[in-house]
């Protein structure tokens, strides 16, 4: 890829490095398995489409079906002699054209999260290598209506210093309606509360924050799924320091001029590069195959936190970054020199980056707003980090930026991504305006919010298969969910990193 100037695209990647611990052997949760588009699986090179380009041995499939739910699709077809993967193609009528969007080794793909009672018009294609056969024939398919009640949406709350009052938007069919607050101590959503009306009181702690969910129930007592995480709090006695319930109306934050990412909201690739050099190398398919594991997981623990978060706040943030399905967003790198110190990590990584990795294209395969550059480092070092918009600001070449841990767990995977949306440090300045008296009151309150501490707040460990940490409304207002925070103003923080 050729050398560019600073530009809309450069602006959208962003890199996180992360000096690894070998030995870290903790067990870990299965990763998030949501919806993401896929690509090619073979191989730690990018695959590039071979647009129009065919063996001249591959047939299209044939014989395509499609069994259907209201909310999913699974698709069959007959095996292609010579075809070691196969690539499905759905309909955009945004570009006029069919656009590449799953991949799979088998004759058989469930594509899930489709809207219900919906046409769809699909193509699938045989690949093998890098050659890919002509497209299949058009299929299409509607997605059946919905058979069950729906979970309540719209959910808004109310709030004074003593009493939350939700409302949510009436459920067709519904005769009663759960809500669930969120157990910080299990991780779990607790049903607390059963209300008949699409609304509901009731005098809560003051100064607390909650996370809860909701479910409808019909006359039959059928239940809803539960509805996306909703987040308010209670505000302390003459404190503005909560989440006011205004803050759940949001409003685009225009990402122009950002630096290298946009806001947590939309889709993210995730590429994580492994990377060695003289102070340690990495046998990913021997002594370090453990880790190497385990790394992905923890970032599927972090993206499946992230998700959550989000949609605390009522937005929707998407990771792709499953390398195993995604062999095109791996890398690994060598350096035959001692990067011991982090200064002298950037340039060498960051020019193999902009040689070696088409970001632009990652960005126009995933349909993704932002790609992450998440770099493992197989040796002990010190911490500290490059913000991109600092470096720009200076006349640095490059726009990335680049976060460096000694440790690694998922809180600290989630916390180093969120620094590269503008999440800024709350235990200490490091340079971007968080104030001395901020960082006092987030001490004394014990705020747990993932930019102070990335451990558990009750024992003080590391744990390794969840994130016992929140998003709150500080770091959320710095990384997009929000577009305004009463604690930046009473505590005099700085404005909005990427602010227009």
């Amino acid at each position: 890829m050729k050398k560019r100037a600073f530009s809309a695209i450069a602006l959208t990647a962003a890199m996180v490095i992360c000096t690894l611990f070998t030995g870290v052997n903790a067990s870990a949760a299965s990763p998030y398995d949501g919806y993401s588009e896929s690509s090619p699986s073979v191989g730690y090179q990018l695959l590039k489409k071979d647009a129009g380009s065919t063996s001249g041995k591959l047939a299209a499939p044939k014989n395509i079906t499609a069994t259907v739910t209201d909310t999913s699709a699974k698709i069959k077809w007959d095996k292609v002699s010579g075809a070691d993967s196969y690539r499905i193609y759905f309909y955009s009528a945004e570009n006029g054209s069919y656009v590449y969007k799953y991949t799979t080794k088998k004759t058989a793909y469930t594509v899930k999260w489709l809207k219900s009672n919906t046409k769809y018009k699909y193509k699938v294609s045989a690949v093998k290598a890098s050659k890919e056969s002509a497209l299949s024939s058009a299929q299409k398919f509607t997605t059946k209506k919905p058979n069950k009640i729906q979970a309540p949406t719209e959910i808004k709350a109310y709030t004074t210093d003593t009493d939350v009052k939700l409302t949510w938007k009436a459920v067709e069919g519904a005769v009663k309606y759960k809500i669930w607050f969120h157990d910080y101590t299990t991780n779990e959503y607790i049903h607390y509360y059963t209300t008949e009306d699409p609304y509901f009181e009731k005098t809560l702690v003051q100064g607390a924050h909650y996370l809860i969910k909701l479910s409808a129930v019909d006359s039959s007592d059928k239940e809803s799924e539960l509805s996306l995480p909703y987040r308010f709090a209670i505000k302390k006695e003459n404190d503005e320091y909560s989440i006011p319930a205004a803050e759940n109306t949001w409003k685009y934050i225009d990402p122009d001029g950002i630096g290298t990412a946009g806001h947590l909201s939309g889709k993210t690739v995730i590429v994580t590069i492994f990377a060695g050099c003289k102070n340690g190398s990495w046998d990913i398919k021997g002594k370090d195959r453990s880790t190497y594991s385990n790394a992905k997981k923890y970032i599927g623990i972090a993206a499946r936190w992230l998700t959550a978060e989000a949609a605390g706040y009522g937005k929707k943030a998407e990771f792709v970054y499953d390398w195993t399905k995604h062999p095109d967003i791996i890398y690994q790198f060598n350096y035959n020199a001692d990067l011991s110190e982090w200064k002298d990590v950037y340039d060498p990584l960051v020019a193999d980056i902009d040689k070696k990795i088409d970001t632009a294209a990652i960005k126009a395969n995933y349909n993704a707003d932002n790609v992450v550059f998440l770099t493992f480092m197989n040796f002990d070092g010190r911490s500290a980090a490059f913000w991109a918009v600092d470096r720009y600001r200076n006349g640095y070449k490059y726009p990335y930026e680049i976060p460096i841990v000694k440790t690694i767990v998922p809180a600290v995977i989630a916390h180093e991504i969120l620094h590269c949306f503008g999440a800024p440090d709350m235990y200490a300045d490091g340079g971007k305006g968080i104030t001395t008296d901020f960082i006092e009151y987030a001490k004394d309150s014990k705020l747990n919010d993932i930019m102070r501490i990335t451990w558990d707040p009750k024992t003080g460990k590391y744990v390794y298969d969840k994130i016992l940490n929140h998003i709150t409304e500080v770091t959320a207002y710095y990384v997009g969910l929000t577009d305004s925070s009463a604690s930046v103003k009473k505590w005099n923080l700085p404005p909005l990193e990427y602010a227009a």
